[in-house]
């Protein structure tokens, strides 16, 4: 009988003793300040997707550590990957937020700017895959694939600068499907681009459908319309009738050119990475924290209101990509490096 009670209080005790502990996850996050270093400039897709994150992530995070974006911007995102890469501490602290066609880069050696191995980052995730589309004006007179490649002479595709997906896609759907294109380059961007193809300076683009609706919504289909599903496996459901470039290739090296050279890296348009060296727990955590964030109805409301569209990926699928994209066939490398790298020359 004694025993018995004594050994209430004890355990009471421990209760107490061992609730009282935090994990060490909490201890080390707990008054922390997380960075994510954004590669590209305020006001933009980008960075909308990365404050949003910033706003919720914390909470999924054992201390509640506070979460800030850094803009970065520069080199298509690769000044903020290398900056993370070289410079930054591997404690967890810091997470890197650029596209993944630099991954695409490294493999083809053709961006000199590179100073980081791609298959050493460590993925958190993906906010944003990307769904881009070939669109054509009506003034083309131009309603499908069939009648583009009767063209009698090239239509003119609005670019921004080589080494963007905005020139690549483009280039590489010419190489793979043989369209008759003529790629217009050097527009700054996305805003550009979209007021050169409304104001007929040229007759199409290849853009995120998600990123153009909000825009042309209603004229989508009318004044302007879709000819190729560039970067997708599957058709999305706005676009039932729309062909995907894959559907269209008739040989394995164009299927190649267009999976290697389109569709892995638009999955990748929007990748949130650590450095290596960071502690296996801490990307455990963080990790977890990712995958909660991007399910949690308050940040997907918050986006919603933002007109942001979150189409994620968990970490392991991004370097499941990366890594593929090491696996490319050698001749279909050095197809994609001559279409790529003489239009960076």
């Amino acid at each position: 009988m004694t025993k018995k009670l004594l050994s209430v209080p004890i355990v009471a005790v421990l209760s107490l003793v061992l609730g009282s502990v935090e994990p060490a996850e909490a201890q080390f996050f707990k008054g922390k300040t997380i960075r994510i270093v954004v590669g590209a400039a305020p006001g933009g897709a980008f960075d909308l997707h990365s404050r949003i994150l910033s706003r919720h992530m914390g909470k999924h995070i054992p201390g509640n550590p506070t979460v800030i974006i850094q803009n970065m911007p520069g080199a298509g995102t690769l000044v903020a990957a290398n900056n993370v890469y070289k410079v930054s501490t591997p404690d967890g602290l810091t997470v890197g937020a650029f596209n993944g066609g630099v991954f695409l880069q490294e493999v083809l050696a053709i961006n000199p700017g590179i100073e980081f191995e791609g298959r050493k980052w460590i993925g958190l995730g993906v906010t944003l895959q990307g769904d881009d589309v070939l669109l054509l004006r009506k003034e083309t007179g131009i309603k499908s694939l069939e009648e583009l490649m009767r063209a009698k002479t090239p239509v003119k595709i609005g670019a921004s600068s080589p080494g963007s997906n905005l020139y690549d896609f483009p280039a590489i759907l010419k190489e793979a499907l043989g369209l008759p294109i003529r790629i217009a380059s050097g527009y700054k961007g996305f805003a550009d681009i979209r007021l050169a193809v409304a104001g007929g300076e040229v007759d199409g683009t290849s853009v995120p459908w998600t990123g153009i609706k909000p825009f042309w919504g209603e004229r989508l289909g009318g004044d302007f319309t879709p000819i190729v599903q560039t970067a997708l496996t599957k058709r999305l459901p706005d676009l039932p009738d729309v062909p995907t470039a894959l559907d269209l290739a008739k040989t394995e090296e164009a299927r190649e050119l267009i999976q290697h050279g389109i569709i892995n890296v638009s999955r990748l348009l929007m990748v949130y990475a650590l450095r290596p060296g960071t502690p296996k727990d801490r990307v455990e955590t963080l990790r977890k924290a990712f995958d909660a964030t991007v399910k949690d109805p308050d940040y997907l409301e918050d986006a919603k209101k933002s007109k942001a569209v979150i189409n994620p990926l968990r970490g392991s699928e991004v370097e499941n990509i990366i890594a593929d994209l090491w696996k490319m066939d050698p001749s279909v490398k050095a197809k994609l490096k001559e279409v790529l790298a003489a239009k960076k020359g």
